[in-house]
């Protein structure tokens, strides 16, 4: 005798249910804490970070609400999780760090462009919509990072070497560019991700190479004079140099770092000149204005006007 079949459509719901509980139990184990979560005024760490940014956006408050509207004292309650993220300080750290190495995976990414989604919440909308919710409050979690990092500043020097490796080796685009901007909250202190940050330019992305530009202006310039600080300069230098020989390196954008460094990037500009007769001509262009702010003499013997 046969086997009594379920419906096709309860197959899909089951099958999309198993999947998320597999999914969500995967997210808890890469994100639970170690040790016990800091606790503030009866409230722990994560709570704390999750009504900041709830707060603060509202997009991200409507998402987690079902579309409801903010409080209309969200300002106060913001300021009041910013409070207490600032108590527990470099306590979090460790679940800064967690946050932002979070990776979305491929399934939470179709959930999110609607190619699971679609295919179940018009005959499941409660399943569809928790599956959508869970998807992007997942990949909501490098943001929350690098709110947790601009909270501390140059308090979380200490984490350098961690964003600096996370940066180097993570297959998540979300994660190098908060390692990246992390390290630009940190500022002046995180010098030594100078040469990391550099290679950036190769990222494919290119919200990783923005951030990487942010970055090297927060750390290797000095904000009260805007000059370039000579530890940082005569690191940046050679390494974009060496650059603007790699096929993968975004050029324009070295190019403008190069011009940002005006008579710091000297030793630059041979290898600056190939690029004066470059197809592209926003590159070509980009590189006679550099080779005139970096070196007006040179410029002037290449016939640069």
């Amino acid at each position: 005798m046969s086997q009594p079949k379920f419906p096709k459509s309860w197959r899909r719901v089951l099958f999309v249910a198993l999947l998320v509980a597999v999914l969500g139990a995967s997210g808890w184990l890469v994100l639970r804490p170690q040790k016990p979560e800091p606790v503030y005024q009866g409230k722990t760490l994560s709570t704390w970070m999750e009504q900041y940014y709830r707060m603060g956006d509202e997009s991200a408050y409507r998402n987690k609400n079902a579309g409801a509207p903010p409080p209309t004292n969200s300002a106060a309650l913001r300021e009041e999780a910013a409070i207490a993220l600032r108590e527990i300080g470099t306590n979090a750290i460790p679940y800064y760090l967690k946050l932002a190495a979070t990776r979305i995976s491929p399934m939470q990414m179709q959930i999110m462009y609607n190619k699971v989604f679609s295919k179940v919440s018009w005959r499941t909308p409660w399943l569809g919509t928790a599956c959508y919710r869970w998807a992007t409050e997942f990949s909501e979690n490098p943001q929350k990072a690098l709110l947790g990092f601009q909270l501390l500043g140059p308090a979380a020097k200490s984490t350098v070497p961690d964003l600096i490796h996370l940066m180097q080796t993570s297959d998540s685009r979300n994660s190098r560019r908060s390692a990246a901007y992390a390290l630009s909250f940190i500022g002046p202190a995180a010098k030594d991700a100078v040469p990391a940050l550099v290679q950036n330019f190769k990222d494919p992305y290119e919200m990783v190479r923005d951030a990487t530009v942010t970055a090297l202006f927060a750390i290797a310039q000095d904000h009260d004079t805007y000059r370039w600080r000579p530890e940082c300069a005569a690191v940046m230098v050679p390494a974009l140099s060496q650059l603007l020989s790699d096929t993968n390196t975004d050029v324009l954008r070295v190019v403008f770092m190069l011009s940002d460094l005006q008579g710091e990037a000297r030793p630059a500009v041979p290898a600056l000149m190939p690029f004066l007769n470059d197809t592209n001509v926003q590159i070509s262009s980009a590189t006679q204005n550099a080779i005139k702010s970096i070196d007006p003499e040179a410029a002037a013997k290449a016939g640069i006007r």
